[in-house]
């Protein structure tokens, strides 16, 4: 937001799908957000009711729908909400703030009882990804200036002497980087399947640490280098005969799930919550049409030009985003 002055009693309206805070909107205004409101929740309350049935498109395209979760609760929650199966189960959770190690039976049990929630489910657990934002006492990682840039994620797996790996008969990665996007031919003979994870990928495309308040805005995924790379791993992965998921914030944006979509994402990995309107939304979607949409997108080298048309998607008629009037303007931060 920056610098914004509010009085004690001033009237807000937090516009989270719109990244906007309105402070003593008028009458009108105050009137449409309501309404609006309304009409969220009756839609919400819709998709809920039907979130156990499968997303399948206008013409027939079934997608996977699945969640990202961090605990046994989640796990049940997740499965309530629809998930069909864990796209990202964070590991770090066992091992965050513990002085020592979880044992190997702490962590089997947990996982044992998630992968029995999901019972046939597909479930992918990430290695431990830690460094970064994530400190872990119970391993031993030297103070860093840039610790994004260090020992993190698998490095810091990898350079811990106490931590052993099991064989497993399928095995993805992670694609989280350019160098990993850019070679993703290369790679995905060696695996079975990517996971896109869109948060660090676009922290690392952008150059942009999405944890500085002051720059994190700038990490957008809907920027067309992130759309770029996400196409071009797709594209690799599906020549190899390999599937793609996707495990970060864009799976689960209403304005980037038509994108995915005709992007030919093959699984869409979220929160939980976000599940049912996702499931609602992709069903109302056509996969060709979409198909042709994200052909246009791949034009497109203008972030708000992406942001404007998939706003406007699938109605080009639709007013642009964010215009309001010069009065209005005063009132609202982004």
């Amino acid at each position: 937001l920056g610098a914004v002055d509010i009085a004690p009693g001033d009237l807000l309206i937090v516009d989270g799908k719109a990244g906007q805070l309105l402070i003593n909107p008028d009458d009108a205004t105050i009137a449409a957000y309501r309404a609006r409101q309304e009409t969220y929740e009756r839609q919400r309350n819709r998709a809920v009711s039907q979130a156990q049935q499968p997303a399948v498109t206008t013409d027939g395209h079934r997608l996977k729908i699945v969640s990202n979760i961090g605990s046994v609760d989640q796990a049940e929650q997740a499965l309530e909400m629809g998930a069909e199966g864990v796209g990202l189960l964070r590991t770090e959770f066992l091992f965050l703030q513990r002085r020592a190690l979880p044992s190997e039976e702490d962590q089997y049990r947990t996982y044992r009882a998630i992968a029995d929630t999901f019972q046939q489910m597909p479930l992918i657990i990430r290695t431990l990804d830690v460094g970064g934002d994530k400190e872990l006492s119970s391993i031993d990682i030297a103070p860093e200036q840039n610790p994004f840039l260090g020992q993190h994620k698998a490095k810091a797996s990898l350079a811990a002497d106490n931590i052993p790996f099991a064989q497993t008969p399928e095995v993805g990665i992670m694609i989280e980087v350019p160098s990993a996007a850019i070679l993703a031919g290369d790679l995905a003979p060696l695996v079975d399947f990517f996971s896109i994870g869109t948060n660090d990928l676009a922290q690392y495309t952008l150059a942009v640490d999405r944890t500085n308040q002051q720059v994190a805005h700038l990490a957008d995924s809907l920027h067309p280098a992130v759309i770029r790379l996400i196409h071009q791993v797709i594209e690799a992965a599906h020549a190899h005969g390999k599937w793609v998921g996707l495990c970060g914030e864009m799976a689960g944006n209403p304005l980037a799930i038509p994108l995915l979509l005709g992007l030919e994402l093959d699984e869409f990995s979220m929160a939980a919550p976000a599940i049912p309107a996702a499931k609602a939304q992709l069903r109302n979607l056509s996969l060709a049409e979409a198909k042709e949409a994200a052909q246009h997108v791949l034009s497109l080298s203008d972030l708000e030009a992406v942001r404007d048309f998939l706003h406007r998607y699938p109605n080009p008629d639709k007013p642009e985003p964010n215009k309001k009037s010069t009065d209005e303007q005063r009132h609202i931060c982004h």
